[in-house]
């Protein structure tokens, strides 16, 4: 299992954790990929991160600017331009349910107790 660079958030090493079991699982995971890998996982990282800046801040979504005008809260920008990014990304790995059906994902199948039962008994 590769690690992740030393550069990534905590959030995005986690995501890169996750990311790079499934993959593995999957048997389709390259050395050639780990870079897009990474910038994906940093998008996550710093969506995770702007959305718990606004959790903090009161999960405001229209914020009052020091001249009293109403603008969107900046975080939110930053979370939906993150999002958007990681998206575009998860796209080119099949990490999106339309994706993996353009690309051809293997899918887990998960174990069947009575479909077992039914093949001890043919």
């Amino acid at each position: 299992m590769p690690t992740p660079p030393e550069w990534l958030t905590d959030y995005a090493k986690d995501e890169w954790y996750t990311q790079t079991a499934e993959l593995e699982a999957l048997r389709i995971l390259s050395t050639m990929d780990l870079s897009m890998l990474a910038m994906y996982c940093q998008q996550v990282g710093i969506f995770r991160q702007a959305q718990e800046e606004m959790k903090r801040e009161g999960n405001e979504l229209v914020v009052t600017t020091p001249n009293g005008a109403l603008q969107p809260n900046p975080l939110l920008g930053i979370a939906n331009k993150a999002a958007d990014l990681a998206l575009k990304i998860a796209g080119q790995f099949g990490f999106t349910p339309s994706a993996r059906t353009r690309i051809g994902t293997p899918v887990k199948e998960e174990e069947d107790p009575l479909a077992e039962l039914l093949n001890r008994r043919s």
